[in-house]
């Protein structure tokens, strides 16, 4: 028995060893030296400045640019964590929280805000955790942002609101789409450029910056990389797959994807909808990613209308 732990702890100590020297090892990418250290501090550092809205850092941008009256909101998460937010009221009692996307904040999506409320509905957009104005230490896709919007759907529930549409952006629709599974008072979902695997994302993204490297090369990779994240910020980076948490759901979804959309799969929209009950598709012809944030649509607006009409 005393032997058997003595091997133990020997084989852990060695492993120990082993992966704290293999995170510093850099490797070449595209003649760019990078370790897995490096690349799991990237995967989950805090944003407080990328934006899509306008040429300009928008995080001080508020609704009444838009012509829109507004309360500033505090949100807080069961984890105590302090979300920073806009409540665009109406006359209804149905409302759209809206998600922000990947080192976005709250004002990408005033857009969306100002064509929905002018429809009769209240909507909230707050900065996720670690993005904005929000609290928050690390960016973790959907395993701790589902408090977020949790934290939202409480808020618009204490407005009175009894139907209410979760419409993300990016990797805001992803989150959505991962927290529907926990929350029953999320009653229909759309999603802009979404993904469908967080692990085929980054594949996605490696293999179009190096072509040469070959699956059996990559996919561990994404593993360690994926584990290291995990052990250094101490939260499971690899429980944030959409597609595992949405299978099997009968909730309304409306999944918007361009076809040019060089950062997320085009087949995340297909893997979705083979997977749920109730899903709907708009495929834009010649638009990239989440390209309603930067241009006006045609038809983007009026089937969203139509999708919330219909099911909220």
């Amino acid at each position: 028995m005393v032997k058997n732990i003595s091997k133990f702890i020997i084989g852990l100590a060695l492993t120990s060893l082993f992966y704290c020297g293999l995170r510093q090892i850099p490797f070449n990418i595209n003649n760019s030296k990078i370790s897995l250290a490096n690349v799991s501090a990237q995967i989950s550092k805090p944003s407080k400045n990328f934006h899509y809205f306008n040429s300009k850092n928008n995080s001080n941008l508020k609704p009444d640019v838009l012509g829109l009256n507004y309360e500033d909101v505090q949100l807080k998460t069961v984890d105590n964590v302090k979300l920073s937010g806009f409540y665009i009221p109406s006359e209804t009692n149905k409302a759209i929280l809206l998600l922000h996307g990947y080192k976005n904040n709250k004002s990408d999506m005033l857009r969306h805000s100002k064509f929905l409320n002018n429809a009769g509905y209240n909507t909230l957009c707050f900065d996720f955790r670690a993005q904005g104005k929000s609290e928050g230490k690390y960016i973790s896709y959907g395993n701790k942002e589902k408090l977020d919007v949790n934290a939202g759907i409480k808020y618009l529930k204490t407005k009175g609101m009894e139907k209410i549409c979760v419409l993300g952006t990016s990797l805001g629709g992803s989150i959505g789409l991962i927290s529907a599974k926990e929350n029953k008072s999320i009653d229909a979902i759309i999603t802009d450029g979404a993904y469908a695997s967080f692990h085929d994302t980054i594949k996605y993204q490696i293999k179009k910056k190096t072509k040469d490297i070959p699956n059996y090369i990559i996919n561990p990779l994404i593993y360690l990389t994926l584990f290291d994240t995990t052990v250094s910020t101490g939260i499971n980076y690899f429980n944030n797959e959409p597609i595992k948490h949405i299978k099997g759901s009968s909730l309304p979804i409306l999944m918007i994807h361009g076809n040019k959309d060089r950062t997320i799969p085009k087949n995340s929209v297909h893997k979705i909808s083979n997977i749920v009950n109730n899903s709907e598709t708009l495929i834009l012809k010649n638009k990239y990613h989440c390209s309603y944030l930067v241009e006006n649509i045609q038809g983007y607006e009026p089937k969203i209308l139509e999708f919330l009409k219909k099911n909220l």
